[in-house]
């Protein structure tokens, strides 16, 4: 993907993103200028597979922190057990690399190391959600997983897929 493609991307996926009709329209730009319809289609579902379906665990996963914090027990919604039992065969079939090229091999191997450190913090996520202890997160800050944290995180990720939604969709929607 191009530093274009994904620039839009990270403004559009943050807690604290936004998509603008020109930033619909450069990041459209770019995906066309990558070559047959065919590539683009790949591009597209790739980006769909992937950033939706993360987008889906964020939410089944703060929406867990939240029963699990509820009930003082690790509670993971039955969608969240779906998903964690999805996530490779998924991410395999989003690749638009030929079944067991290089490029194949190589995005799977980095992809199963991307789990397995997601799986260590979706763990640390809901049981300091049900201790109220502070966590240290991926990236190195601590938080207390809080009813304000859970309810701010579930409705951030709301709005990102809203505006994620529209960016995929050629013709532009403004996302509200």
């Amino acid at each position: 993907m191009s530093p274009k493609i994904q620039e839009v991307l990270r403004f559009t996926l943050a807690a604290d993103g936004y998509l603008t009709q020109q930033m619909h329209e450069d990041f459209w730009g770019e995906v066309e200028s990558l070559g047959s319809e065919r590539e683009i289609e790949l591009v597209i579902n790739s980006i769909k597979a992937n950033m939706l379906f993360a987008q889906e665990y964020q939410k089944e996963l703060w929406k867990s922190a939240k029963f699990s914090k509820a009930s003082s027990q690790v509670v993971k919604t039955a969608r969240l057990i779906e998903l964690e039992n999805s996530m490779e065969s998924t991410f395999k079939k989003s690749l638009p690399y030929k079944k067991g090229s290089n490029q194949y091999n190589a995005a799977v191997t980095a992809y199963l190391k991307q789990i397995q450190a997601g799986s260590e913090n979706a763990h640390n996520l809901l049981d300091s959600a049900v201790s109220g202890k502070p966590m240290t997160a991926a990236q190195g800050q601590i938080i207390t997983v809080d009813d304000q944290l859970i309810e701010t995180v579930l409705e951030n990720v709301s709005t990102s897929f809203k505006r994620i939604s529209s960016l995929l969709n050629k013709d532009w929607t403004e996302s509200k």
